[in-house]
């Protein structure tokens, strides 16, 4: 069994490094962590940003301009229409009496949502002289802003699926060749066949996991919560090998590949994105959906709260990825014709000796 394994990891091996598509693909996970680090630094300097009508003292504009970006608009209606764009925007307009009105769309983050009070509490002290007051600016220069742990997680766990695909796509290699056909008169079995499928993903995984870590979050070791992120790793490439034994399932050409790839992609990388956003009644939809675990999981790792959206991966990948198997099984066949052409002959040899 382990010759036979090794022969098919190495046959599987060189069709990788013969096909471009399939080891550009081995290599899309470490250019996904790559771009995360390079886009991370955009969000670790991000600023709140005031739409602040005509009419807001002079003193209040300018403090709001040491602790964000202030976006000058003409009224009270101009801070709302730009309080409600898709962006995060705080609004600031006059008010009655001297006052200054704080606009707020509602569905922003505490911090975002407590920064122009503190702004405008620091004018006000100031002009008073009442106290001093110190605002703690945890927007900015925080490695673990919302928006950053996000990106960090994705491109992680994106990393780790992607590594799936590669070994998909030489299966649909193995259709296009008629190397299926071979491996049917051989000795091989499905279950050398599919262990040296999720094999060949899980060491890329093993690798492509970590190095992504260690490239999308700095390449400071010491800063890395590693343990974390081994076990959340390990819970996601179940989902690696679901995805690429779906593509080997569903595609017999590298057109149909790339069709199923696109679709499957958003699936499993994109839409779980949802889990950060607050679905109210549908939130129970995410529950038997594993990618979205997954990516909770990674998440969890990096920002130091509970591991157990990794153990719900687990669980929520077993019976998508049980069925997967069946279904390639009965259409690989390998093991059966050797069995069909076997059972005769101990049929005539029973013949025999009656």
């Amino acid at each position: 069994m382990i010759r036979q394994l090794r022969a098919l990891l190495s046959k599987d091996l060189k069709v990788a490094r013969r096909d471009q598509i399939a080891t550009y693909t081995l290599l899309g996970g470490i250019l996904v962590a790559l771009l995360a680090r390079l886009f991370v630094p955009f969000l670790e300097d991000i600023q709140v940003t005031y739409a602040v009508a005509e009419g807001v003292p002079s003193g209040v504009t300018s403090t709001l301009e040491e602790h964000g970006r202030v976006e000058r608009v003409s009224d009270r209606e101009a801070v709302l229409a730009r309080v409600i764009e898709v962006d995060d925007v705080v609004g600031v307009a006059p008010g009655e009496e001297g006052e200054v009105e704080v606009i707020v769309e509602g569905d922003e983050h505490p911090t975002i949502l407590e920064a122009p009070g503190l702004a405008i509490d620091a004018y006000a002290a100031a002009r008073s002289g009442v106290v001093q007051v110190s605002i703690e600016e945890r927007s900015r220069g925080s490695g673990r802003t919302p928006l950053r742990s996000l990106v960090l997680a994705l491109a992680i766990y994106s990393a780790v699926v992607i590594s799936g695909a590669a070994v998909g796509l030489t299966m649909v290699d193995e259709r296009e060749n008629n190397t299926l056909a071979a491996l049917r008169v051989t000795p091989a079995r499905f279950l050398h066949y599919l262990l040296s499928k999720i094999g060949l993903i899980t060491l890329v995984a093993a690798f492509t996991g970590p190095v992504a870590a260690w490239i999308a979050m700095g390449g400071a070791g010491a800063a890395i919560p590693w343990a974390g992120i081994i076990l959340a790793t390990v819970a996601i490439t179940p989902l690696a090998w679901l995805l690429g034994l779906l593509i080997g399932l569903v595609a017999d050409t590298q057109l149909v590949a790339f069709s199923a790839l696109k679709v499957l992609l958003v699936l499993f990388t994109s839409l779980p994105i949802l889990g950060f956003v607050d679905l109210g009644g549908f939130s129970w939809l995410l529950v038997p959906f594993a990618p979205h675990w997954g990516v909770q999981g990674m998440h969890a790792a990096i920002t130091g709260g509970s591991m157990l959206p990794a153990v719900w991966t687990l669980v929520a990948v077993a019976p998508p990825l049980a069925l997967v198997v069946v279904l390639l099984g009965r259409q690989v066949g390998l093991g059966r014709a050797r069995r069909r052409v076997e059972a005769p002959v101990a049929g005539e040899a029973g013949g025999e000796a009656s």
